[in-house]
């Protein structure tokens, strides 16, 4: 055998050895790489970058909505709460002041028949049955008004007041007795506290030349 022919086969082996040597070198240096890009970047790290933190937001983010609509919500049955006790007060004023027009209606019948008493008293002293009669009649009517939560205002001494009092005169009064009421020509009504029917009065007011008299008096002491 030829020293050519005895060298080819090492030859061969020494090719594939240099292959299966490279080999085993790039298969090194990948594991290596692998484990140094592993080693950069944890599973910690990962988690807490690209994971958690986008979570934690939307959390929040939806614990925010479920605050405000919390909020909207408490805002809303408060308000319908306010709406049903509104409603409720409205229909209990229209039952308790339902008959406010039929009561007002019937106070000037009261105001004639006051009148007419009024007269009898004075005028007619021996038909006192006729008296007795229209004093029932009265006193009936009082008692109704009374039973529906009409109640007869006391103006007369009170200083008058144009939120319930109408003043269809005035007389002249000493200075202690200006702007209050001296006298009624109609009576005034309050229905269970409630304005009913304004009373007319006639209202005090010192004299005019009273008041210049007094002004000359501080003049003169002057």
């Amino acid at each position: 055998m030829s020293e050519e022919e005895s060298k080819a086969p090492n030859s061969l082996e020494d090719e594939e050895q240099k292959e299966s040597d490279s080999s085993s070198r790039d298969e090194n240096e990948a594991a290596s790489e692998e484990q140094t890009i592993s080693e950069g970047i944890t599973l910690e790290g990962y988690v807490e970058e690209d994971g958690y933190a986008p979570l934690m937001k939307l959390i929040e983010e939806k614990e925010n909505q479920l605050s405000a609509e919390k909020d909207r919500y408490l805002r809303l049955l408060a308000d319908f709460d306010n709406y049903k006790k509104r409603v409720q007060k409205e229909k209990s004023d229209q039952s308790e002041y339902a008959g406010e027009q039929i009561l007002r209606e019937i106070l000037p019948i009261i105001d004639n028949l006051e009148r007419a008493l009024t007269s009898a008293q004075e005028q007619c002293e021996d038909v006192a049955g006729i008296i007795s009669g229209l004093g029932l009649i009265l006193s009936q009517f009082q008692a109704f008004l009374k039973k529906n939560g009409v109640e007869p205002m006391e103006s007369v001494g009170e200083v008058f007041d144009p939120k319930v009092h109408e003043a269809v005169a005035q007389m002249p009064v000493e200075e202690e007795e200006s702007g209050r009421v001296i006298s009624e020509e109609v009576k005034g009504y309050l229905l269970r506290g409630k304005l009913l029917r304004p009373a007319q009065v006639v209202v005090g007011k010192v004299a005019e030349e009273d008041l210049e008299a007094e002004g000359d008096n501080g003049r003169g002491d002057e």
